[in-house]
């Protein structure tokens, strides 16, 4: 070893004389493992092709344009809903859940080195292979595939919830339709009444009081149908909001307020509580949390590592030579029992959760189903007994004004208590509908 110089000799060449310089075969094929492994973070698994480049953002929808050019019914509404923001958002965060199983149970990385001494100008490379054999890759596999559980409920909990949303917008957006068509006609009557009006003025038969105030009725029931059709632009956006379409477009809804149907009891309701997304999202989200408790009961075992290591051509030996070794790596002062603590804590916290979503379902379900039979009621009481009532002593009331028999307060006063009692019934009967959108939900979908 004497005379040598150790900065002109690269590392493993060998350099007795009369031999060529090389590497031995053991150095190489190290080598050769550091590239694969390297290639695996652009490639993934050995023999894999390189990863996709991510998708491009979809392209704008086909036929919006004409969507929110004709009149929607409630079916087009909800169809519409499933390429809304809302469930595009929640089918992402599923697809990103799916994609994170398959990157679940990886080994740990591979170290790879080369080391020397002062006195053998050699390269030793060295390797260290981490033996994950604790059960930690199947806890770490069983955590994605729970997360992936809890994406899937939860995006049938968002298209549970968007379409209650789009049926009561849908649904406001026809009470605003049935209200401003009201208040169109009632536009009409008060000003066929101020006609009435000053004809029987200038016959004498009635005073300039009674004008002014039939003038001032006309004037109040045009500002309220004005006020109507603004109203239907407001429920119209509400609607394409949700629908991700342009919220100024015109949009109008058709087939008007569903009549209502047969309903099951509300105790065959109430046993099916348990199916609803929310329920199910909540129970997905326990199971998470008890697959991550086993995996910190995973992470408390210790770390085995398989070492390698080649001394090529080193002069003090007789030839080359190779170690192969085990390292425990103990996690003695990781707090890996305080963590583990920590997650049994969290699936607790989970299942009380859990059990809390189960209450609040059941508690919405009561509610809307008694909301819906009062207003169904309602409805019922409104249009049978209420409705031809107040419509017959409107029509007297002004057949006597017309022929001069009666006087404008009362003409005015029939068509007011008319005007509310329309007003109300088509209120309740949106409520109706709406209150049996909400019940719906409640369930978990499908009356």
């Amino acid at each position: 070893m004497a005379g040598r110089s150790s900065g002109s000799r690269p590392w493993g060449a060998e350099l007795r004389p009369g031999h060529r310089r090389r590497w031995g075969r053991p150095a190489c094929a190290i080598a050769a493992a550091a590239c694969a492994i390297a290639l695996t973070g652009r490639r993934g698994r050995a023999g894999e092709p390189a990863a996709a480049p991510s998708p491009a953002p979809p392209p704008a929808r086909a036929g919006v344009r004409a969507l929110t050019l004709r009149a929607l019914t409630l079916d087009d509404a909800l169809a519409a809903a499933r390429l809304s923001p809302a469930h595009r958002a929640a089918d992402a965060r599923r697809s990103a859940a799916a994609a994170a199983v398959s990157a679940a149970g990886a080994w740990p990385a591979t170290s790879i080195g080369v080391s020397t001494t002062h006195r053998a100008e050699r390269a030793a490379p060295v390797a260290s292979l981490p033996l994950p054999i604790f059960g930690t890759l199947g806890a770490s596999r069983d955590v994605a595939r729970a997360e992936l559980d809890v994406a899937r409920t939860e995006e049938s909990a968002v298209d549970l919830t968007l379409r209650r949303d789009v049926t009561r917008a849908w649904l406001e957006l026809v009470r605003a339709q049935a209200g401003a068509e009201l208040s169109a006609r009632i536009a009409g009557r008060e000003g066929e009444l101020a006609t009435i009006t000053r004809t029987r003025h200038d016959a004498g038969d009635a005073s300039h009081a009674d004008v002014v105030a039939a003038d001032a009725a006309a004037r109040r029931a045009r500002a309220q149908a004005a006020a109507g059709r603004t109203a239907i632009t407001a429920a119209a956006a509400d609607l394409a909001a949700l629908l991700g379409l342009d919220p100024t477009a015109p949009l109008a809804a058709a087939g008007g307020l569903p009549a209502p149907g047969r309903l099951a009891s509300l105790d065959e309701l109430r046993a099916r509580r348990g199916g609803h997304p929310d329920a199910r999202a909540a129970e997905a989200r326990a199971s998470a949390e008890r697959a991550r408790t086993g995996e910190a009961r995973a992470a408390r075992w210790p770390e085995l590592s398989l070492d390698l290591e080649a001394m090529i051509d080193d002069p003090t030996l007789p030839g080359s030579d190779y170690r192969v070794g085990l390292t425990l790596a103990v996690p003695l002062f990781g707090k890996r029992g305080a963590a583990e603590h920590a997650a049994a804590a969290r699936h607790r916290a989970a299942l009380v959760e859990r059990d809390q979503t189960l209450a609040a379902v059941d508690g919405s379900l009561v509610a809307a189903y008694r909301r819906h039979q009062a207003a169904r009621e309602l409805a019922r009481a409104l249009e049978q007994e209420v409705l031809p009532a107040q419509r017959e002593a409107a029509e007297l009331a002004r057949a006597a004004y017309r022929e001069g028999q009666g006087g404008l307060v009362a003409v005015l006063d029939a068509d007011r208590t008319l005007a509310g009692a329309e007003a109300e019934w088509i209120q309740a009967r949106a409520e109706a509908a709406a209150t049996l959108a909400e019940l719906e939900w409640a369930v978990g979908g499908g009356l």
